[in-house]
């Protein structure tokens, strides 16, 4: 995957802004040159910072290997360049994801396939590489163990960092949303979700989010949505939940399995949801 990023940064940004200038010609004008280009085409801090990162690195590998003694010192990341904001879900569109299982498909009002890898994204906070990788033998009654991560080139990981491996109990939604899926898609090939190309699976999220009114995000950011809502939980919950804190260790030797304090988050998540998807009507006068 880094090396398909390294490529892609070469052939759209480096290439066609400088040409193939040998590496003992190169100034901090043609650096600079790079990052203005991307900012102008309105790519975010973090992508221009990644392009940047990568001249960076290859520069570094020259000077080691005698090739240049070129060292930038006055490129800066364009001011015009600003952090990409994360979207999510509003309470409306929410209810409508968890309670609308219909798409449109050549004009015709049908059941969305994918409806559960939707939803169980959303209530679980599972990235989608997670979700892509996981198999049935990970699930053990209510509770998942993430094991693999398969990315956007189809190659098998252990996924985005090491604590991405990890354990956690379904809430009642999120269980009922797995065992339909289980229900109406039996496997067979083992995976849980028969997903098609990431291409094919976001245009069939961007066709239910229209048929739908669902104001358009990402599907990464149904993540960003479970995190949103869970933002009222203690910090440590959350990150063990997405696979973010570095105290945490693998499933195997994961401490709330054996105090059930997994089983107290995920009752607190499944209240989160409900609060949203259920709100008390106000008392009659």
């Amino acid at each position: 995957a880094a090396i398909k990023q390294i490529e892609t940064i070469g052939k759209v940004w480096i290439i066609p802004c400088i040409g193939r200038k040998k590496a003992s010609d190169l100034c901090d004008g043609d650096i600079q040159k790079i990052l203005d280009k991307a900012a102008a085409k309105g790519r975010s801090k973090k992508t221009i910072q990644d392009i940047n990162g990568t001249i960076n690195k290859f520069l570094k590998w020259c000077r080691r290997n005698k090739k240049t003694a070129y060292r930038p010192d006055d490129v800066h990341i364009p001011a015009s360049a600003r952090l990409k904001g994360k979207s999510v879900l509003q309470p409306d569109d929410l209810i409508k994801l968890l309670s609308s299982d219909k798409t449109e498909y050549k004009g015709k009002e049908i059941v969305d396939e994918y409806i559960h890898s939707y939803r169980l994204e959303v209530l679980t906070g599972i990235r989608p590489g997670e979700l892509r990788g996981l198999r049935v033998e990970d699930i053990e009654g209510e509770r998942v163990n993430i094991r693999r991560s398969i990315n956007v080139h189809g190659e098998t990981t252990k996924g985005k960092n090491e604590n991405a491996v990890r354990s956690f109990v379904l809430s009642d939604l999120a269980r009922e949303e797995l065992e339909a899926q289980l229900r109406e898609h039996p496997s067979e090939s083992g995976f849980v979700f028969e997903l098609p190309h990431q291409v094919t699976y976001r245009k069939h999220w961007q066709r239910y989010c229209s048929h739908n009114k669902i104001a358009p995000v990402t599907l990464y950011e149904l993540r960003h949505t479970f995190v949103s809502v869970a933002k009222m939980l203690p910090v440590g919950e959350v990150k063990q939940l997405v696979g973010h804190s570095k105290s945490m260790d693998t499933f195997g030797v994961y401490g709330h399995a054996l105090d059930g304090e997994d089983v107290q988050t995920a009752q607190k998540i499944n209240g989160l949801f409900e609060r949203i998807i259920s709100p008390e009507k106000p008392a009659e006068k």
